[in-house]
C-alpha cells in the first residue's frame, strides 16, 4: 500500500492492521482451541476454567472497530448496498478472489475513494472474519452494512463473534472435505494472550498479531506439549494495545478436518495476501 492508502486505512479505523503479520497457525493448537470452543456459552473451555469470547476480547486482540451499528443480514425484500454493483463491475468476472482485490489496490488510482474503502473492507472480511474454501470473496456481505454509516461506525466485534459461532456450529469435525472457515487467528491469539506458556510468562509490548509470529507460536506450542499438553497454564487478563505500521495481511481458510495433534505442525490451506 502507498502512503495515501495507509492513511485512509487509519481513518477507517483499521490502522492496527498496518503491519499485521500472522501467516499461519499450527494445526495442533488450532485443533485444540476450536475443539474447546463452546458456542452455547461463547467460551473456550480450559478444564474447569474458561476464556470468554466477547466483544471486548475481540477489540483487545485484533483492535476491530466497536461501533454502534450492528452488521446483520438483510431480509430478502430489503435493498442491498447501493455501491455493490458498481464495486463488482470493476472486476472482469465473478467470483472475485483475494488476488483480484490485491491487484486492484496496487494499480487503481481510486478516483472514487469509496471503491478503495470497499476493496479493503472486503479483503478484511474474507481473510480475518470468515473465509471460503476456494479463496473467493464473500462480496454479498457488503449488503449487511448500512450505507448511511461509515465502516468504522459498525460493530465489527459483534460481527466477529457471530462469525465464530456460526462457523463452529456449521463445521463437520471429521469430514475431510470440510474447512473451519472462522477466524482461527483470533481464537488462537486469544488463547495465547489469556494463558501463560513456559518461556513466555512475561508481558510483551507488541500487539498479539505483531508479537505472535509463526516461530514464537510454534515455540509456545512445543513448550506446552513438552510440559504436559495444552490448557495447563495460568489464566491472565488481556492487555490493551495501540499499533501503527505497514500493512501485511495474511490469513486462513484452514483445514481442520483431520486430527494432527500426534503428527505435529502441518501446513494449512492458507489464503495469503500482501499489499
Amino acid at each position: 500500500m502507498n502512503k495515501w492508502q495507509r492513511e485512509i486505512v487509519k481513518e477507517m479505523g483499521f490502522g492496527q492492521f498496518l503491519g499485521f503479520n500472522v501467516s499461519e497457525v499450527t494445526a495442533n493448537l488450532g485443533h485444540y482451541v476450536v475443539d474447546m470452543l463452546d458456542t452455547n456459552s461463547m467460551k473456550i473451555q480450559i478444564g474447569d476454567r474458561h476464556v470468554n469470547i466477547d466483544k471486548e476480547s475481540v477489540r483487545k486482540i485484533l483492535g476491530l472497530p466497536l461501533g454502534e451499528t450492528r452488521v446483520a443480514k438483510k431480509k430478502k425484500d430489503e435493498p442491498g448496498h447501493p455501491l455493490k454493483d458498481k464495486w463488482t463491475r470493476r472486476f472482469a468476472k465473478l467470483p472475485i478472489s483475494f488476488k483480484n482485490i490485491v491487484d486492484k489496490i496496487r494499480v487503481d488510482p481510486y478516483e472514487d475513494r469509496s471503491m478503495f474503502n470497499i476493496d479493503f473492507v472486503m479483503l478484511m472480511l474474507s481473510t480475518m472474519i470468515v473465509s471460503t474454501k476456494n479463496g473467493s470473496v464473500m462480496y454479498n456481505i457488503l449488503d449487511w452494512f448500512s450505507p448511511e454509516k461509515e465502516f468504522k461506525d459498525h460493530d465489527w466485534c459483534q460481527l466477529m463473534m457471530d462469525a465464530v459461532k456460526s462457523c463452529k456450529d456449521d463445521w463437520v469435525r471429521y469430514d475431510p472435505e470440510e474447512y473451519f472457515r472462522g477466524s482461527l487467528t483470533y481464537l488462537v491469539l486469544l488463547y495465547l494472550e489469556a494463558t501463560t506458556c513456559p518461556g513466555f510468562e512475561d508481558r510483551h509490548k507488541e500487539s498479539p498479531p505483531h508479537f505472535w509470529l509463526k516461530d514464537r507460536m510454534s515455540m509456545c506450542k512445543d513448550q506446552e506439549i513438552k510440559n504436559g499438553g495444552f490448557g495447563l497454564g495460568e489464566l491472565r487478563e488481556l492487555q490493551e494495545f495501540h499499533v501503527d505500521g505497514d500493512v501485511q495481511v495474511e490469513e486462513e481458510a484452514v483445514d481442520l478436518s483431520k486430527d494432527e495433534v500426534e503428527k505435529g505442525p502441518v501446513s494449512f490451506d492458507t489464503c495469503s495476501v500482501e499489499v
